[in-house]
């Protein structure tokens, strides 16, 4: 599976963001994965540590003033091309962005990446839990809980 990751930059344990990976990798039953982020501090970075310490390829796509411009709208620029990066997936393979709790990047990220028909996992986080919901890509289907847990 291509999975994009995103999510916020504050109060980040990458320690949790591991756990729920790990998690959403066994529920998945993946056998083969890839990860694209943002490379912002916090999650981002955080699933870029998880994706090299278990030596999954790992696309870091942050934002570049060349291509996305200098001016406020330069992360909604970059989520672009991680938009591009998850559909232009290989047929083989399924696409999926994870998203984490965040701010108005994460929420732009999410929405453009549903509004394209691909697979979200939202990452729900409460204290110390959390759920993770798949949207499928075919709109009007209800969400289903792939897994939970504690830290």
């Amino acid at each position: 599976m291509r999975i994009g990751v995103c999510g916020g930059r504050v109060n980040v344990k990458p320690s949790k963001v591991e756990t729920v990976m790990d998690h959403i990798y066994e529920a998945l039953e993946l056998d083969r994965i890839e990860i694209a982020h943002g490379d912002a501090p916090g999650i981002d970075r955080a699933s870029g540590g998880w994706a090299k310490m278990r030596r999954y390829p790992c696309m870091v796509i942050p934002v570049n003033s060349k291509w996305d411009g200098d001016r406020d709208d330069a992360p909604k620029q970059r989520n672009k091309r991680i938009l591009d990066w998850l559909q232009s997936t290989p047929a083989s393979m399924e696409a999926g962005l994870v998203g984490f709790p965040g701010g108005p990047g994460t929420r732009d990220m999410i929405q453009i990446a549903f509004d394209a028909n691909i697979t979200i996992l939202d990452v729900e986080m409460d204290g110390d839990e959390y759920f993770v919901w798949r949207w499928n890509p075919v709109h009007g289907r209800p969400a289903k809980l792939i897994c939970s847990g504690t830290f």
